[in-house]
Formats: structure tokens, sequence, C-alpha cells
């Protein structure tokens, strides 16, 4: 058998092009300020997270330093219909309104959304004017058929508990008395835009 040269012959240079993907920057509300589209308008003050706190961007800079380039970074996703989880899973937990299709948006000043501004439709646009979360929906987590066709006439357990404990959730009657627990949920009510979901 043939024993493998050693003896060095010569010198060669080798180029490639490396793309890093390290997640995404959803738990530093601070870079996504900083990353804000200029597009959007001002970011928000107050912001919930979708991600766990190693979603940090951290490798951004990293690989910036490194000699990277990086592209794009105001092409981010964010949803506006964000809720605070009252029992969270880390810091700033929140969770998604995944929309019915029976369920009726308004803003603060009771304007009802109208397309493309309906959560679920289109995320930018919205962003620019039911829940989601495995924990969250244990009737389709666990494939569990009879538990999810409960739904038509009861409403699921995790919904009751943030109906009961949630503090974005504002359970009313009467419209008169819907409307004065939205505006009570946030500091400017006739500015912020504020949101209903009901349901027949």
């Amino acid at each position: 058998m043939r024993r493998p040269q050693r003896a060095v012959v010569g010198d060669f240079e080798l180029r490639a092009q490396v793309v890093v993907t390290s997640g995404g920057i959803g738990a530093d509300h601070d870079l996504v300020r900083q990353s804000w589209p200029a597009r959007m308008g001002t970011p928000p003050t107050s912001m919930v997270t979708g991600v766990p706190a190693h979603v940090d961007g951290r490798m951004l800079a990293i690989t910036e330093k490194a000699g990277g380039r990086i592209v794009d970074p105001d092409r981010m996703r964010h949803y506006t219909e964000g809720l605070r989880n009252y029992v969270p899973i880390w810091p700033g937990h929140g969770i998604r309104i995944l929309p019915g299709p029976s369920s009726m948006w308004f803003d603060a000043t009771g304007r009802r959304f109208d397309t493309p501004d309906i959560p679920g439709y289109d995320t930018l646009h919205t962003l620019r004017t039911t829940l989601s979360g495995s924990e969250q929906d244990p009737d389709l987590t666990n494939k569990n058929i009879w538990q999810l066709l409960t739904r038509i006439w009861q409403t699921p357990e995790p919904i009751e508990k943030f109906k009961n404990k949630g503090e974005d959730f504002v359970v009313a009657t009467t419209l008169t008395d819907l409307v004065a627990g939205m505006r009570s949920t946030t500091r400017t009510p006739r500015t912020s835009r504020s949101w209903a979901s009901a349901t027949p």
C-alpha cells in the first residue's frame, strides 16, 4: 500500500463564503428597538417576549466583529397581538392571540380593524398602525380529538384561566363595561391601539 505524501510541495489559498444562522433577537428588546425599521415608526415602549431568554441575537455582534456582514438587520417579524402570560416560562413571556374566524377587533376609539390590520393577516402593516404555545393548547398538542371537539360547547380550560388571571384580558357582559375595561388597560386610551376579541 502506498504511503500518503507528507512533503510540502507548495502553497494554496482557499476562499469560501460562510453563512451564520444563529437564531433571532426577540429576547433582547434593546436590540429589537435598535434594529427597528424606520418605515415602521417608533418602536413600542413596552413589549412581551415570545422566545426564551437565550434568543438574544448575541451571535450578530460576534459575527460582525469577526468580519462578517449583517444582512437586512431590520427584517424582523413581530406580532401585535401578544399578551403577558400569567404563568411565564421565561422573563417577560408573552403569548400570541390566534384570531378565530368570528372575532371582532377594535382600536381604542372603538373603530373596527379592517384588512389588512386584522391580526394574523398582515403583521407588518398592523405594527404600523388565539393563544399560541404548546402548553396552552393541550387538546391540539395531545392530539385528543374528543377534547378538541369540546370547544364547540365550552371554553377550553387554558382560556378560562387567562380570563380569570391574565392581566391583559378584559371580560364583560355589556359593551359599555367592555370598553371601560379596555380603556383601563392603557395609559393613553384615546391614542393607543387597543383590541377586543368578541366571539358569539
